[in-house]
């Protein structure tokens, strides 16, 4: 893992200080007030009210009210949306049916009866009441006469609210509140000798009672954990409360002693504490209480509850509500802990009732450790466990590794060891794990296809515990029976269970058969190497290896344990690189990465061969043959690259992994290609309007050499269809190619179209239909537009903003219909990110932190902290709230993005949000860099430029500049490579109205880092950093054989034609063999290199034909000294195989082609309704003017 240190400037306390401290902008939000810019207010006039005369004799100068038929009309409802297509058969059937039935006979009956009623007995929320009669009780009217009538049902008490009939029988009553009140005993009745609307009488009178619970306990904290011993205590409850009456019911009980002195918390103390805060910031009003223990003498919270010890909170018996005179008959309780003195209560390994040497042993504290502090050095382990992976979460330790099995481990944890409130873990005995036996295992490190080390002998590596002995197999291959391997693989591994069983076997011819006897201890991990010698010839060859235990497993359930890998004993390395026509097929020595000559290649199943010249290079044209092809793509024949040399024998499959199987090495014709530019006018409409459509098509070459061009007959027309979000066809069409590949159309959409993404699937008709992306989807959104009733702007304060100053941001919140939303609640969301400023005219000069262009994964911001913080208020009178932004510090003195975001919710519950963003700056001067190169030989200086400037770009002079370069060099610490800065160079210089150059020397090649400091006026810092390039610089070794990265560093960010492009290469490993190839649509060229330093600078000349782009690509084969247990490198080791690859996109702009367009309106301002021209020129980049061009102008207003 590599990691990256970064210190502050030499001699700069205040960016010592800095590093030291959070990273990014931190800041600090309050209440802010109303500028003091604010227009004068006139003077109110005095008024008076007129009278009733006098206010009709002014409306009596009014004209009449002119009035139309269709003023008024029914709600406008949309057409109901088309339905999504259907796949059944619709079958007709007549509507109503032809039978007819006989309306029911009425009885009306004598007496009348309550039917039901609800709720009844003990109920757990009462929304409404409502009672049931049998017969119809009230006539069919207006809702407003019923609920004027008087009611036949008494309910004592009667909460507020009102009495409503549902129909002409059922009768409800609806609480003013959301429910019936809680912690309520209701009666309710109905009288004898209530009549109902047919006559009928109730003979005896009915009653029934029910009950509202009193207060529970909906949520508790802190329940469950353990906590400091100020901790406050929150209840929330399932109904109103005071929190007053309530506290006194509450007992707190702990340690020894009685119960606890409590108070209700203050508001200071809830915002202080960020579980309470976030616990009453859900919680509804008026339905929690926060509490604490006090000292039963002096009111002291530090040490109110008892250490180390169980807490009990008895709610009740006797709670009130706030609601209604029912209180709490039993206690509720929940109970938490105290810190006590660290300790550890459990030591285990997993969820086992016994160890095993494989399972992760679990060390369990009292208490939660502080995971800042804590260092894997603390806890040590006898015997010593080689690779132990220690690491802490939360109020435990776990520790991973491969324990021998059989022994008895003692850890020691050092007594320094710290949990979160700073106590130590003191005096602790050693905790034992007594580690049983393992169970058997077989594994090896490589499995599939393997390529052996050629420094070793010839030998295979298989890894045991608890197996005694173990059958091996080798099975003598060709590289032609690669096919029936991987076949088999399938088939074992469950993915071919088409294919019989007796068709399918190992390939190849049995060298091997014997039972062999393992060396080693009960419960340790064995390696048994296995001699191949016996299945090769002349040391050389492929050997399929099968090992299996002799027993079969002792539990059903387990999987058989078996190895089975394709190996290869060669001295030959493959590397291919390949386009549609052809395979470059490079050999080198796997023991020095020397290309080798004379070579003999093969591609199979084809014919296709060549032979490697002195460069190691072959070419191999790839198979154009139909039925070959078709052959290949039914059955997904297997591609080999086939090496011989004598005895010795290479394969390099195209796919190494059984399960991939894909298409392989055959010869792709090349097509040109369509590519589609297609736009409309708006991008969201609503059902009903005109959609507008543009668009333009071009041919791309299909080969290396392939460009951008005119359609050339490629086709003649485009048709279209377009489908709606639930996929009806809504409408289709077709429209002409002019001669420039232009296209446009326009079509209507139906008022019943289905709202959400619609899709415009186009398609290229007529000419040359052996082009490929003759299709393409365009997309647009179709919705209604509801109009809010209010709209939502912030603003900020006129800058510019500096760190140490403030801001002040103000959401305005207005009706459409006019004035303000008073008392509306707003939440602030306020997020600073680390931004980018270059003053204007400056951008030839790095302002901030540079990142490279050719790594888009090298954006400092993606890694860089962000603060956000919130803050909620209301609005005031107007509508408007102020919420003041302090800058407080930055770090690094960079510029900053501050966006602060406002949401605003109404009365009816709409929710509309705002954003604004500012710049904060760090200084009000800004020191800029740049290198005419960003890479130079070892030996030489690096030349930096800086200049000075203000925010408008305007240079100052005579003002300091610090720059200072550090040499990135790669430190070995703790098992693992990290940067550490070395090498400082420093310069200072005083600004002028140019740029001042700075002269770094240079004593070693690598990653040097660049940055340069100025200080304002008041002392506020400012700093640019830029990265540059020392040819010669290492990169940190690795010890494994793997792919390891190039790193590729252009010497500038374009290119035109007849310029020559300088790479820099930096290597992991030299001396090395090298592969350049420029790929564009195919491999262009290839160009072999040798290197014998750890840099090497490529020069490319780029001509006309490598517009807009080439991609550059190195490979790199060589032998690299290897590294020792403790991560050094021992030249007195063989050495081992290295290879690496690095790829780089050059931009080569087509300048040439640039069209410079221009838009000048006749007029700068038009009232609505007005018409203007807009004259537009169209010039080429000499200047010259382009006649024929085709022009879309869209107007937005």
């Amino acid at each position: 893992m590599f990691t990256e240190e970064t210190n502050a400037m030499n001699g700069d306390a205040a960016a010592e200080d800095a590093v030291a401290g959070p990273r990014g902008l931190r800041f600090r939000l309050s209440e802010g007030v109303e500028g003091t810019e604010r227009a004068a207010v006139n003077p109110t006039p005095v008024a008076a009210k007129l009278t009733e005369v006098e206010a009709q004799k002014v409306l009596a100068r009014l004209p009449p009210i002119k009035t139309m038929d269709a003023d008024e009309t029914d709600f406008n409802f949309r057409e109901k949306s088309l339905p999504p297509p259907r796949t059944g058969k619709t079958v007709l059937v007549p509507f109503p049916a032809a039978t007819g039935r006989d309306a029911p006979d009425v009885k009306i009956a004598d007496a009348l009866q309550v039917a039901r009623y609800s709720p009844s007995g003990e109920v757990l929320l009462a929304p409404q009441l409502s009672v049931t009669f049998s017969q119809a009780m009230v006539a069919v009217t207006s809702h407003a006469e019923l609920a004027a009538e008087d009611v036949p049902v008494k309910l004592t008490p009667q909460p507020v609210g009102k009495w409503r009939w549902v129909g002409t029988k059922t009768l409800l009553f609806d609480p003013a509140d959301e429910r019936l009140p809680m912690a309520t005993e209701y009666a309710a009745s109905v009288a004898a000798g209530t009549k109902s609307a047919n006559g009928g009488t109730l003979k005896t009178g009915g009653a029934w009672t029910f009950s509202t619970p009193a207060p529970q306990v909906k949520t508790k904290f802190p329940e469950g954990q353990t906590v400091r011993r100020d901790a406050l205590m929150f209840v929330e409850f399932d109904q109103r409360i005071d929190p007053a009456a309530v506290l006194r019911t509450v007992r707190v009980r702990g340690g020894a002693g009685g119960n606890l002195k409590l108070r209700l918390a203050t508001d200071d103390e809830i915002a202080a504490d960020e579980n309470v805060r976030q616990l009453v910031k859900r919680a509804m009003k008026n339905r929690w209480l926060a509490f604490r223990a006090v000292g039963a003498t002096n009111d002291d919270t530090r040490a109110a509850l008892p250490t180390d010890s169980n807490i009990n909170v008895f709610v009740g018996p006797g709670t009130p509500s706030a609601e209604g005179p029912r209180t709490t008959t039993t206690a509720q309780t929940f109970s938490f802990r105290t810190h006590g003195r660290l300790r550890v209560t459990e030591h285990r390994c997993g969820w086992e009732k016994s160890c095993t040497p494989f399972d992760e042993w679990i060390i369990t504290f009292s208490n939660q450790l502080d995971m800042s502090a804590f260092d894997k050095s603390q806890v040590r382990i006898t015997p010593q466990l080689p690779d132990a992976k220690i690491e802490a979460f939360s109020n435990e330790i776990h520790i991973r590794g491969l324990k021998r099995g059989r022994t008895v481990y003692k850890v020691t944890l050092d007594s320094a060891l710290r949990d979160e409130i700073g106590q130590t873990l003191n005096d602790s005995p050693p905790l034992i794990f007594n580690i049983g036996s393992a169970p058997p295992s077989l594994a090896s490190s490589a499995d599939g296809f393997v390529v052996l080390d050629p420094a070793s002998a010839a030998r295979f590596s298989v890894y045991s515990v608890n197996h005694s002995d173990l059958l091996v197999r080798l099975h003598s291959v060709a590289p032609e029976d690669w096919e029936r391997y991987v076949t088999y693989e399938q088939y074992t591994n469950g993915y071919a269970r088409g294919t019989p069983k007796e068709s399918v076997s190992l390939p190849g011819r049995l060298a091997f058969s014997k039972v062999i006897q393992v060396k080693g201890k009960p419960d340790e991990m064995t390696e048994t190497q296995i001699d191949l010698t016996p299945a090769l010839k002349n040391s050389f060859g492929q050997v399929i290896v099968v090992v299996q235990p002799t027993t079969p497993p002792a539990k059903k359930n387990r999987r058989e344990q078996i190895v089975q890998s394709w190996v290869q004993v060669t001295n030959i390395g493959l590397d291919a690189f390949v386009d549609r026509s052809e395979l470059i097929g490079w050999a080198t020595s796997l023991k020095t990465g020397r290309p080798l000559a004379n070579v003999a290649m093969t591609i199979l199943p084809t014919n296709s061969t060549a032979t490697t010249g002195s460069d190691g290079l072959a070419r191999l044209a790839l198979e154009d043959k139909p039925a070959e092809i078709a052959k290949a793509i039914t059955n997904l024949t297997p591609n080999l690259l086939v090496a011989r040399q004598g005895s010795d024998v290479a394969i390099l499959p195209k796919q190494a992994e059984w399960w991939d199987r894909e298409l392989g090495w055959i010869k792709a014709r090349e097509h040109d290609s369509l590519r589609w530019y297609v736009f409309d006018d708006r991008k969201m409409y609503r059902p009903g309007e005109e959609v507008s459509v543009k668009g333009w098509i071009r041919r791309i070459g299909g080969g290396v050499r392939g460009d951008v061009g005119a359609l050339g007959g490629a086709a003649e027309s485009v048709t279209y269809t377009l489908r709606d979000s639930r996929g009806n066809e809504i409408t289709k069409g077709a429209a002409q190619l002019n001669a420039l590949g232009g296209f446009d159309t326009k079509f209507k959409l139906p008022p019943t179209m289905n709202l959400g993404g619609a899709s415009l699937n186009l398609e290229a008709q007529g000419g040359n239909k052996t082009t490929v992306d003759r299709q393409h989807h365009h997309n647009f959104q179709v919705q209604e537009f509801r109009r809010p009733e209010f709209e939502v702007t912030t603003t900020a304060s006129e800058g510019p903003h500096f760190v140490k100053g403030k801001a002040n941001v103000t959401v305005n919140a207005t009706y459409y219909a006019g004035g303000g939303l008073p008392d509306a609640p707003v939440t602030w969301n306020v997020t600073s990110a680390p931004g980018r400023f270059t003053p204007p005219n400056r951008g030839d000069f790095t302002f901030g932190k540079w990142t490279s262009w050719w790594d888009g994964y090298n954006d400092p911001r993606a890694n860089s902290t962000s603060n956000t913080q919130s803050f909620t208020a209301r609005t005031d009178a107007a509508g408007k709230h102020h919420l003041r932004v302090d800058f407080d510090s930055v770090n690094p003195p960079q510029a900053s993005t501050v966006t602060a975001q406002a949401s605003v919710t109404d009365v009816n519950r709409q929710r509309w949000t705002a954003t604004t963003t500012m710049l904060v700056h760090p200084a009000d001067l800004y020191v800029g860099l740049r290198s005419e190169r960003m890479f130079v030989q070892e030996g030489e200086p690096l030349v930096v430029e800086s200049i000075v400037t203000d925010l408008d770009g305007k240079a100052v002079e005579n003002r300091e500049v610090k720059i200072r370069a550090v040499l990135l060099d790669w430190t070995y610490e703790k098992g693992e490579w990290v940067q550490k800065e070395t090498n400082p160079q420093e310069c200072v210089v005083r600004s002028t109205n140019d740029a001042v150059k700075c002269t770094l020397p240079t004593k070693a090649g690598g990653t040097y880092q660049v940055t340069a400091r100025v200080l304002d006026d008041r002392e506020r810092p400012n700093e640019s950093e830029l990265t540059l390039w020392v040819a010669g610089g290492k990169q940190p070794p690795q010890r494994d054989v793997t792919q390891q990265n190039i790193e590729l560093i252009p010497d500038r960010k374009e290119y035109r034609a007849g310029e020559t492009a300088e790479i820099l290469l930096q290597a992991p490993f030299y001396p090395a063999e090298g592969v350049m190839s420029l790929r564009r649509s195919g491999i262009v060229r290839t160009e072999r290199f040798q290197i014998n330093e750890p840099s090497h600078t490529l020069r490319i000349p780029i001509d006309e034909a490598l517009t807009p782009n080439v991609h550059v690509h190195v490979d790199l084969v060589g032998a690299a000294v290897r590294t020792d247990d403790a991560g050094q490198l021992n030249d007195k080791l063989p050495k081992r195989p290295a290879f690496a690859k690095g790829e780089l996109n050059l931009a080569v702009p087509p300048l040439a082609r640039n069209l410079r367009v221009t838009a000048t309106p006749r007029d700068k301002t038009l009232e609505p309704g007005a018409e203007t021209t807009v004259n537009v020129e169209v010039k080429d980049i000499q200047g010259k003017g382009v006649a024929g061009s085709e022009l879309t102008v869209v107007v937005v207003d």
